[in-house]
């Protein structure tokens, strides 16, 4: 590589993230909490053949419970990333870059074992930055303007158990 008054021209490398879903209080959570849970709700989630019909469920057909539908939401951000990748950079220091990672898109929604949630019309697409941000009002307005009145129209006479994504 090229040196000149002591920079150096190369490539700019952040770390790697790691979001901590396999620490050991999170594992013994999903362990020891959520999965006991929804294994209790076995006899009542609704499943479907790979061919997308509906399986039996033969303990439902006393009518006492609704069916229940398993729903997990799920978000995303997707960042510019236009930051530059190649700088000149001191021997003696290091790089100093702007915070954040450019224009973001924060994608929100919502899927059932046969696919989307409403056909993709629950999803919203939000553009972030400065004071707009992906916050848990937001995602509220989603489930009770969007998400609940979906799932009504989709599976009539059912219950839903929502599962949100919460990183």
């Amino acid at each position: 590589m090229a040196q000149k008054l002591g920079f150096k021209w190369k490539e700019y490398r952040k770390a790697v993230y790691n979001d901590g879903h396999e620490r050991d209080n999170v594992r013994k959570y999903r362990d020891e909490v959520f999965l006991p849970i929804l294994e209790s709700y076995k006899d009542r989630l609704v499943t479907w053949y790979e061919n997308l019909q509906e399986e039996p469920n033969y303990a439902l057909e006393s009518g006492e419970e609704h069916p229940l539908i398993f729903i997990t939401q799920d978000a995303c951000t997707f960042n510019a990333n236009d930051g530059t990748h190649y700088l000149w950079v001191h021997q003696e220091y290091q790089p100093l870059r702007k915070n954040g990672r450019g224009k973001a898109l924060h994608v929100s929604d919502f899927l059932t074992p046969i696919g989307r949630l409403g056909s993709g019309e629950v999803c919203v697409t939000l553009a972030c930055g400065g004071d707009i941000w992906w916050t848990r009002e937001r995602l509220l307005e989603q489930v009770t303007t969007k998400a609940i009145p979906a799932f009504e129209a989709q599976f009539p006479g059912c219950q839903a158990l929502f599962a949100f994504d919460n990183s």
